[in-house]
Order: C-alpha cells, then sequence, then structure tokens
C-alpha cells in the first residue's frame, strides 16, 4: 500500500512538472515571437524613414530593388568628387547616410550607403559581403556602423573571431568602425570591437546624448545629424585617417 502510495505521488509531482515545463516552453515561444514581431517592426521602419526622407530629394536613386535580406544600395556622386565613402553596416547607418548627403554637396566626395538591416558581427564574417563591396566600390574610406543589434548579447566572447574576421575583410581599405548608440549599457560589444579595432579607429558613440525614434533605439534625423558631424569632426582631427571632411589632406 505504502508503494502503491509513494508510485502515485511520483506520478502526480511527474504530471506538475510536465505541465509546468509545457507551460514555460509555450511562454518562452511566445516571448520569442514578440521579440520578432518587434525586430521586424523596427526594421520596417527603419526602412520606411530613409525611404520617405530620400524621396525629397530626387536626385538620390536607390539603385536596384529591395533584395533578399531587405537590402538597399543609395549612392549619391559628385562630379567633382576626389574620393569616395561607402558606408556600411546595421540600420544605424540611415540617420548617418541622410546628414552625410547633405554634407556631400560641399564636399569632395561621393557616398554610397548599403545598409545590411538587423545584421551582427557573425552575419557580416559568414559571408564575404564586405570584401566584395570593398573590391566593387574601391571606397577611399569605409565607415562601418555595426554592434546595435547585440547590446544585448550575453556571448560576446565568442564574437571576437567575427570581428577579427570583419577586420581581414576590409584588407588595405581604410575604415573607421562606428560604435553602437547606445539606449542602455551594453554586455561587452563595444569594448571587445575596441580591442580588436583600435581606439584610433573606432568612434565610441556612448558618449553622446540621443533623442530616439520610436522605437526607442534609433536616432531621431535630428539626433542623428548631430552624431554625424561629431563623427565627421573626429575625423578630421585623426592623423590615422589620411580621408578628411574638410577636405584639407
Amino acid at each position: 500500500m505504502e508503494r502503491l502510495q509513494s508510485n502515485i505521488s511520483l506520478g502526480i509531482f511527474v504530471l506538475i512538472a510536465v505541465a509546468l515545463l509545457l507551460r514555460w516552453a509555450a511562454q518562452f515561444q511566445i516571448n520569442a515571437e514578440l521579440q520578432q514581431a518587434r525586430r521586424e517592426v523596427a526594421v520596417q521602419d527603419s526602412i520606411a524613414h530613409i525611404s520617405d526622407s530620400l524621396r525629397r530629394n530626387q536626385r538620390i536613386v536607390a539603385k536596384g530593388k529591395v533584395k533578399k535580406g531587405k537590402e538597399l544600395v543609395f549612392h549619391e556622386k559628385n562630379d567633382n568628387s576626389r574620393h569616395r565613402i561607402l558606408l556600411t553596416g546595421d540600420s544605424m547607418g540611415d540617420g548617418l547616410f541622410l546628414a552625410w548627403r547633405k554634407l556631400r554637396k560641399q564636399g569632395n566626395f561621393d557616398i554610397r550607403y548599403q545598409p545590411w538591416y538587423g545584421s551582427t558581427t557573425d552575419s557580416w564574417a559568414k559571408t564575404d559581403k564586405l570584401e566584395n563591396m570593398i573590391e566593387n566600390y574601391r571606397p577611399t574610406l569605409v565607415i562601418f556602423s555595426l554592434g546595435a543589434n547585440q547590446i544585448n548579447d550575453h556571448k560576446i566572447a565568442a564574437k571576437e573571431d567575427h570581428i577579427r574576421e570583419i577586420v581581414r575583410q576590409m584588407s588595405d581599405a581604410e575604415f573607421i568602425w562606428i560604435g553602437p548608440p547606445n539606449w542602455k549599457e551594453d554586455t561587452g560589444i563595444n569594448n571587445l570591437i575596441i580591442e580588436n579595432v583600435g581606439r584610433e579607429r573606432f568612434f565610441d558613440s556612448r558618449q553622446l546624448p540621443f533623442e530616439r525614434r520610436k522605437d526607442g533605439a534609433h536616432p531621431t534625423e535630428k539626433s542623428a545629424a548631430i552624431w554625424a558631424d561629431s563623427i565627421s569632426q573626429w575625423i578630421d582631427r585623426n592623423p590615422h585617417i589620411t580621408f578628411s571632411f574638410c577636405g584639407n589632406r
């Protein structure tokens, strides 16, 4: 009788444990779906924002259609240009491009913007996309904005090889890496990039205050313009960069 009662108690315990596990798994799936939905909304908002902004200036046109991965390419030329800027990385480059295309009108450079929305260090390291961009466009300066999608990454140490591979793909191209405009403290992505890229090639965006768009992460167009201006001044003062926005080099 005692053995029977013990087996019944064990059975009840197992059923309760299974029920709790199934409930946890269901909640985890719901949370994952909600997170993915929020990310997709943020990507669509970013695409809509830059597309609407670019349509205001008819001199800018998208080259081709949106491809797999929501890839867009925007290119504005300057007939008197001596330099070419390739701006790429994640969607944080949207506002930077809108600011620099205006500066380009008084500058001496072309600017090509080719974002990979939602991308991470893993994304870029596992393809030759960056290498091909550089080979095809042959930029004077590569401005690479990446890290925002890894603010909450708790497996940062595993990303070091990815960052090194990205740097390798830069080859002999002159480049700078724009750190993410943190909306909260990150789990280490900024410091890991600095360790592998060097402070002379890394613009630390954590030092700046930002006004945010409705997604709470992307800077507003006005705030991104201030960000772009800070980066431009930093580049002009940087002895490790031969390109200068003010055209004195």
